[in-house]
């Protein structure tokens, strides 16, 4: 049964309120802008605090990171005003730990659902961006004998820094800087999700 927290402080449900308006924008731009390209993104991330570490029967552990691990992610890239874009994607990043304890399949994953909305400037080969990601339903789950194994976080408000270089017309490399904290809903917790990436990233 999910959890909910019986209290909420104001100003947390004004925040929130606030980023509405990724999904809207994301739609509303789709329809609306004459000439948007479709951008879909592949990647793996590095860093943040350790959220579980999972030992087993052979003395070995296994841990996972709150900024880690892969993502995937698509949406429409806007051309606006010069050399100016705005780029929106909706996506999944997950991180897992997999191991054999005894004759068992254990996995423990961390999944949550990235809204992003980025502001990039293109000069030359490059592209500078910043903008903003919403991490929605960040949940920490078991299967196995790790089945016990259940968290839920509050969804999450973070920046992004972004240079992306074009290597050809439709095909980039991008670093990508995110900065957000994960809070646990039942016990209030707090985990850095701080993480860099490094990303694929095709124009459609």
């Amino acid at each position: 049964m999910k959890l909910f927290k019986t209290h909420c402080d104001s100003a947390v449900i004004s925040r929130y309120r606030i980023w509405l308006w990724l999904p809207a924008i994301w739609f509303g731009l789709l329809i609306k802008t004459a000439h948007a390209d479709m951008m879909i993104e592949a990647g793996v991330h590095f860093g943040g605090d350790e959220v579980i570490e999972s030992p087993y029967s052979d003395g070995q552990t296994g841990s996972i990171k709150a900024g880690e691990n892969y993502t995937f992610a698509f949406g429409p890239m806007f051309k606006l005003i010069g050399n100016w874009q705005l780029q929106t994607t909706i996506g999944m990043k997950t991180g897992a730990d997999y191991a054999l304890d005894g004759l068992d399949e254990v996995e423990v994953s961390l999944v949550r659902f990235p809204l992003n909305a980025l502001l990039f400037y293109e000069i030359g080969s490059f592209r500078f961006g910043y903008g903003t990601t919403w991490h929605v339903a960040p949940k920490l789950k078991g299967s196995g004998v790790a089945s016990n194994v259940s968290q839920e976080f509050d969804d999450a408000v973070g920046e992004v820094v972004e240079i992306d270089f074009r290597q050809t017309e439709r095909f980039l490399w991008a670093i990508r800087y995110t900065r957000i904290e994960y809070e646990n809903s039942l016990n209030g917790q707090r985990y850095d999700g701080t993480s860099i990436g490094i990303l694929i990233v095709a124009q459609m």
